[in-house]
């Protein structure tokens, strides 16, 4: 799917029915060169950024996949590097590098993590989203809580059965409220 290459391909835009992000910005952070312009881009559009503007590929199929090829490897890794360790102890090993903090973690770091929300609220009024959650209730029947902040000031909240259905409404919260406010500061009448 990719070569080495020191070239870069066109910045990925909404305008252009592309993703969100900037496949030459990932291609240099992976010091790769993709052959498909297109999976590239399917690859960062996320579905609520596909939903937002209007685009029908996402990168739901290629996350399925790529969830098994990196379970596997990581699988494969910890099996041969801990050969001690429990089948257990390998399950929880395993779900602690496979989890989705740690991959937002790299993908931020690689500067490919964005969304709808992320690239608004830089562009206006230059804040990234710093997410805060909260659980309540056993184990068993936890709810969640999220509250998205933009510069500070609380823009959204959701809630949820999972951390991620949480941020995601308070995402949707906050860039309702941002698109409907404009530039600026926090919509009006907020919680």
């Amino acid at each position: 799917m990719a070569r080495r290459a020191g070239g870069r391909t066109a910045r990925a835009t909404p305008e252009d029915g592309a993703a969100p992000g900037d496949v030459g910005a990932l291609e240099r952070a992976l010091k790769v060169r993709f052959h498909d312009d297109a999976l590239a881009r399917a690859s960062l559009t996320h579905r609520s950024f596909a939903f937002e503007h209007g685009l029908e590929i996402t990168n739901e199929r290629l996350e399925f996949l790529g969830d098994a090829v990196l379970g596997l490897v990581v699988t494969d890794r910890a099996f041969r590097q801990f050969p001690d360790l429990s089948e257990g102890e390998l399950a929880k090993l395993r779900a602690a590098a496979v989890n989705m903090t740690s991959l937002a973690e790299v993908s931020r770091d690689l500067g490919i993590g964005e969304t709808g929300l992320q690239e608004m609220a830089s562009q206006d009024i230059g804040s990234v989203p710093e997410y805060r959650v909260v659980s309540r209730g056993p184990d068993h029947a936890k709810e969640f809580t999220a509250t998205v902040y933009l510069a500070g000031e609380q823009w959204g909240k959701g809630r949820g059965r999972s951390k991620k259905e949480a941020e995601q409404q308070a995402a949707r919260e906050a860039f309702t409220k941002l698109v409907s406010t404009g530039v600026g500061g926090p919509a009006q009448g907020g919680e």
